[in-house]
């Protein structure tokens, strides 16, 4: 082996050594940033942005593509995107926007609420002074003077559906092939009033009135509810008023049936982390529907993640399927560092949601069709600042292991010490025992004090290849092995002392157990 080069091996090899520990710490967490949010799930990909903190409606067009309404620049924008993902079509409309605009969308046909009045397209004023806008799949539902109307885009004519006061009852409506589905409910101390009307061919119809019991100190935020013939699914969310510390908020469900009339038990609902093992937290933004025939919600939850350093846990979105006794099945549906919000279904296997962030919201789906958005998925470079970030934080946390290495070196350096001041002379002959007697005191004291490195918290997080059975100890033994080579080869090459060779060996070993194992000790 050429002199300079050997002679230079006391640092190459421990820094090839380190580069690949770091390399496949990169990796790790790259692969961590880039996880699926599950198996049969795909990662999300960004059809666009969105100046404000809601996602309309996505409406489907005549060809069966996807049109995604947004505010972007002070503008109204649409994105259409087929069937395989790919963008299409980009438009933007020169109508009056803000952050409180509702609009209803149909191909290029437009009407659009701004808080007080309807208008159309052409910025004509339909309706004025209108309370409540409800764009819904193909029609409009507002509400004026205590009258609930019926808006036909196409004609852009109005009729009353019913009276109604806002100040006495929350509204919940939706619209399928048999009619416009009107959800009616008022609650006080006691309980919530329920009851569901279905307006169609302009006649209203009684389908469902119930009085639900609340627990006491319990009130009820929001409901609600899906059909599936003569099946109602019911979800309520219900906050626990406290006069102390934060309040509670609960999920309840129930399922009864239209034909019997009957009040069923309601059920707590309760959400298992599929990324971990606690339960997800503060479930808001839900969605109840029917799919294949059972009560299915999508939500926005707080719960675990790898994709961001130093914070386990993020909003991201999830459905759960609900059986009849309450019992939940929950899967997670994206899984990104951003704060995830406001989901809804494209279709049976799609959904979107927004990523909330300081310049812009993202607009992002993801699905089960993973054959057909495969292509479209790509590492973006918010991947690789994710992973970097998260690596470069991780390193620096692992340089706690040095300090809990101290009672480690601390006795080779006592040694070493004591040895100067009462054996100089001794020492400076360099003899062989000096050397081993010092390195022996040092993995003395790594065994008998090994736990004080090798935490709980680095079984927990790091990977398989450094947590198999026995792996401390294989560790341990393997960077000793080369500390020791190097150590023994700068003698005959460098001609290192003693007190130096002990040094570098301590040194080396330290460092090489806290590259692999230290991100992984907080």
């Amino acid at each position: 082996m050429n002199k300079k080069l050997s002679a230079q091996l006391f640092w190459i090899i421990p820094t090839v050594i380190i580069v690949l520990g770091l390399l496949l710490l990169f990796y790790q967490n790259f692969s961590k940033v880039t996880e699926p949010p599950a198996p049969n799930w795909s990662r999300a990909i960004t059809v666009g942005k969105t100046d404000i903190k809601k996602l309309p409606p996505i409406r489907v067009s005549a060809k069966g593509d996807y049109i995604f309404t947004r505010i972007e620049g002070e503008k109204l924008a649409t994105t259409t995107i087929n069937k395989d993902f790919k963008v299409t079509d980009y438009k933007t409309y020169d109508i009056p926007v803000n952050k409180w605009t509702q609009v209803y969308q149909e191909e290029d046909k437009i009407i659009y609420f701004d808080f007080k009045d309807i208008y159309d397209q052409a910025k004509n004023k339909i309706i004025p002074d209108v309370e409540k806008f409800y764009p819904l799949d193909t029609t409009i539902v507002y509400v004026k003077n205590n009258e609930l109307f019926h808006l036909t885009p196409e004609n852009k004519s109005s009729e009353k559906i019913m009276d109604i006061d806002l100040n006495k009852f929350d509204i919940v409506l939706q619209e399928n092939q048999d009619g416009i589905y009107i959800l009616l409910y008022s609650s006080d101390p006691n309980g919530v009033d329920i009851t569901l009307q279905q307006f169609q061919n302009g006649q209203i119809k009684s389908l469902y009135q119930s009085r639900i019991k609340v627990d006491p100190g319990k009130v009820v935020n929001d409901i609600s509810f899906a059909l599936d013939g003569q099946e109602l699914a019911l979800l309520l969310q219900e906050e626990l008023v406290s006069t102390q510390g934060n309040p509670e908020f609960f999920t309840y469900f129930m399922l009864t049936s239209l034909s019997g009339q009957n009040t069923e038990t309601l059920h707590r609902l309760t959400y298992d982390d599929p990324a971990g093992n606690n339960r997800l937290t503060e479930v808001s933004d839900v969605v109840l529907t029917f799919r294949n025939g059972k009560p299915t919600i999508l939500f926005q939850a707080n719960g675990r993640t790898e994709t961001q350093f130093n914070d386990n846990t993020t909003f991201n979105i999830y459905s759960a399927e609900i059986a009849e006794n309450g019992t939940t099945k929950t899967e997670r549906r994206s899984n990104t560092p951003e704060i995830s919000t406001n989901p809804q279904w494209i279709n049976d296997k799609t959904i979107a949601w927004l990523d909330l962030g300081a310049k812009g919201h993202k607009i992002n789906i993801s699905t089960a069709e993973i054959n057909k958005i495969s292509n479209q998925i790509k590492v973006s470079q918010d991947d690789w600042l994710n992973a970097l970030g998260k690596t470069l934080g991780m390193i620096t946390s692992s340089f706690i292991g040095i300090a809990l290495t101290v009672i480690w070196f601390l006795w080779p350096v006592i040694f070493i010490v004591v040895m100067y001041f009462f054996k100089n002379r001794s020492i400076d002959r360099d003899p062989s025992w000096f050397f081993y007697t010092g390195i022996g005191l040092y993995a003395l004291a790594a065994v008998i004090w090994i736990d004080k490195f090798f935490v709980d918290s680095i079984y927990l997080k790091a990977p398989d290849y450094l947590t198999f059975t026995g792996s401390s100890y294989f560790y341990m033994i393997l960077f000793a092995i080369i500390a020791y080579w190097l150590a023994i080869h700068t003698k005959r090459v460098n001609d290192w002392s003693g007190t130096v060779r002990i040094m570098y060996f301590v040194g080396i070993h330290i460092l090489l157990l806290t590259v692999f194992f230290g991100p992984y000790i907080i």
